[in-house]
């Protein structure tokens, strides 16, 4: 990801993401932590990483969805969009 161009990192808030995030954040990313609860409902099929990076996708994208900030202190689903 460091050799990657600067993007927004949208990661389900759970385990490692803080941890992750704080990584990301340091090689220059912008990180968007969203928690569990606001991406399980745009799951529309089996539970697997494509399914999970879908929903990702469709709860950042939702003006309505409030994201977590990331603390210095962590199963996650990763996705990038660049701007």
């Amino acid at each position: 990801m460091a050799e990657h161009p600067r993007c927004l990192v949208v990661m389900e808030a759970c385990g490692g993401a803080h941890h992750w995030a704080r990584e990301l954040v340091g090689v220059g990313h912008e990180v968007k932590l969203i928690a569990p609860r606001y991406v399980k409902p745009f799951i529309k099929r089996q539970k697997n990483d494509a399914a999970d990076a879908e929903a990702i996708v469709e709860a950042a994208l939702r003006s309505t969805t409030r994201p977590n900030g990331h603390d210095p202190a962590p199963c996650f689903s990763t996705v990038w969009l660049t701007y």
